[in-house]
C-alpha cells in the first residue's frame, strides 16, 4: 500500500495543541506520512524530532528577495524577540504572506491594507497552494484559525483534496466560515452556537462532536511536574495560596467585533487583579498570551511585590498549583476545568465565545472591586456544583483517536 501523506496546518502556540495528538496518534500507522506546516507561533510548542515540520521558510524560494526585503522591514514591528521564534521564520513567513497579497491587489493597495489590517490582511493562498504541490497531501487537517489556515482548506477543496477543521471551544471566529469537508466540535452546543452565529452550513460540511483533542492529556491524571517551577518560581513566593490569571490580549466582542486590549486597558486589569490578591493574601501568577510582549508584564511584576511572571513554567503544573484561575477567553479555562480548578470569568458578557458562566462551570464577575469579595469566596468554599457540571458538560473520552477515525475512514484505510 502506498502511503497517505497527512499535512497539518497550524498557527498559534494554543491551537498546535490540538493538532499534535492527532499528528501523533495518526503517526502509530506504517501507512500514514505525517507533515506539520507550522506557522512561527507554533513553532516553540512542537519538538520537529517527533513529526516532519515545514515552515515558511522552507518555502521561500531563493530569487523571492522582495518577500525577504518586505519581510525584514514588516518584522521590526511584527516579532516578538521574547517568542522564541526564531527571527529568519517571523521574516519569511511575514514576507511571503505580504507577497501573497501584493501579487493579489499590487503593492500600494497591499500596503493600505496592511497598515489597516495588519496580520488579518493575509489570507496566503497562493503560498499554501505552493506547499501543497510541492508534498502533495491525500488529506489537509487545519483547527478553526483563519489566514493560512483557511487559505489551506480553500485550496485543498479547489485540488479536490478532502480537509478537516477542528474547533476549539464554542464560537469561532468572527465572520469566519468554516468550510472544510469535516469539522469537528467540542460539543453539540458548541455547534448550536456556531450554527446560531452563521459559522457553519452543514449542508456543505460533515459534522462531527468529538471534543477537542487539546484537552486529552488532561484525562490523563498524572502529569509530569516540572523542575525548573520548583527550583525557581515557587521558592520566591511571598504567600501561601497562590492565583493565576491567564491573560487575554484580544477577544471576539459581540458588538464591536475584535477588541484588541491596550496598554492602558491592560495595566488596568492587572492593577485591579492584583489589588484583589493582596487584598486576600495570595500570590498572583501572570501568564501573558505567547505573541505579547512580555516588558510590560516585567515592569509590572517588579513593581508590585508578590505577583510573579509564569510564562516560563509548564502549564499544567501552573494550574495544577493555584487555587483559582482567572481568565477572559481561553481555551486554558477548558483544561483548568477538567483539572476541576475553580474558575473566575471576567466580564463574562464580553465573551459568548466561552461562555462558561452561563453554563455555571465558571463564577463571572465584572472587572471591579466584587473581584476581591469573589476571590475571599471561592477560596473558603467549595466548587462540588460546578465540578458536577463539568462531568455533565465536557467530553470524557480522548478527542485524537475520533478526529483520526475520520481520516482513516474518508482514505478508505
Amino acid at each position: 500500500m502506498n502511503k497517505k501523506t497527512i499535512l497539518f496546518v497550524s498557527y498559534g502556540g494554543g491551537h498546535i495543541h490540538m493538532v499534535k495528538p492527532v499528528a501523533k496518534y495518526i503517526s502509530k500507522f506504517e501507512f500514514f506520512n505525517v507533515l506539520i506546516l507550522a506557522l512561527p507561533s507554533a513553532l516553540p510548542n512542537i519538538n520537529s524530532s517527533d513529526f516532519e515540520v515545514i515552515t515558511f521558510r522552507d518555502l521561500l524560494e531563493k530569487n523571492e528577495l522582495d518577500a525577504i526585503r518586505w519581510g525584514t522591514k514588516i518584522a521590526e514591528n511584527h516579532h516578538n524577540t521574547d517568542s522564541k521564534i526564531d527571527l529568519k521564520e517571523s521574516i519569511a513567513y511575514l514576507g511571503l504572506s505580504f507577497k501573497d497579497l501584493v501579487d493579489k491587489i499590487g503593492l500600494e493597495k497591499a500596503k493600505r491594507k496592511f497598515k489597516s489590517l495588519k496580520r488579518h490582511a493575509f489570507h496566503q493562498t497562493t503560498i499554501v497552494r505552493r506547499a501543497i504541490l510541492i508534498y502533495k497531501p491525500d488529506f489537509i487537517v487545519t483547527t478553526n484559525s483563519p489566514r493560512a489556515e483557511s487559505a489551506s482548506i480553500e485550496e485543498g477543496i479547489l485540488l479536490n483534496i478532502p480537509t478537516l477543521s477542528m474547533s476549539d471551544l464554542f464560537l469561532g471566529m468572527n465572520n469566519y466560515v468554516l468550510k472544510a469537508n469535516h469539522l469537528t466540535y467540542l460539543n453539540e452546543y458548541a455547534f448550536k452556537v456556531n450554527m446560531q452565529a452563521g459559522l457553519v452550513n452543514p449542508q456543505k460540511s460533515e459534522i462531527h462532536l468529538v471534543g477537542n483533542p487539546a484537552f486529552d492529556d488532561l484525562l490523563i491524571k498524572n502529569y509530569k511536574k516540572d523542575s525548573l517551577f520548583k527550583s525557581q518560581l515557587s521558592k520566591q513566593l511571598l504567600y501561601k495560596k497562590s492565583i493565576l490569571h491567564i491573560h487575554s490580549h484580544s477577544w471576539v466582542d459581540p458588538k464591536n467585533g475584535s477588541t484588541y486590549q491596550s496598554k492602558e486597558s491592560l495595566n488596568e486589569e492587572l492593577s485591579i487583579i492584583y489589588n484583589s490578591c493582596k487584598a486576600n493574601k495570595v500570590n498572583l501568577l501572570i501568564r501573558p498570551h505567547p505573541s505579547e510582549n512580555i516588558n510590560i508584564f516585567k515592569k509590572f511584576v517588579k513593581n508590585n511585590p508578590g505577583s510573579y511572571l509564569a510564562y516560563k513554567y509548564s502549564l499544567k503544573e501552573l494550574l495544577n498549583f493555584a487555587e483559582i484561575i482567572i481568565v477572559r477567553s481561553s481555551t486554558v479555562a477548558i483544561e483548568a476545568l477538567y483539572l476541576r480548578k475553580k474558575v473566575i470569568q471576567i466580564d463574562p458578557h464580553l465573551h459568548t465565545d466561552l461562555p462558561i458562566t452561563d453554563l455555571n462551570l465558571a463564577t463571572g464577575v465584572p472587572l471591579c472591586s466584587k473581584l476581591t469579595k469573589t476571590i475571599f469566596e471561592l477560596l473558603e468554599n467549595n466548587s462540588s456544583l460546578f465540578f458536577k457540571n463539568i462531568e455533565l458538560f465536557l467530553p470524557q473520552e480522548a478527542a485524537a483517536p475520533k478526529v483520526s477515525n475520520i481520516i482513516l475512514q474518508n482514505l478508505k484505510i
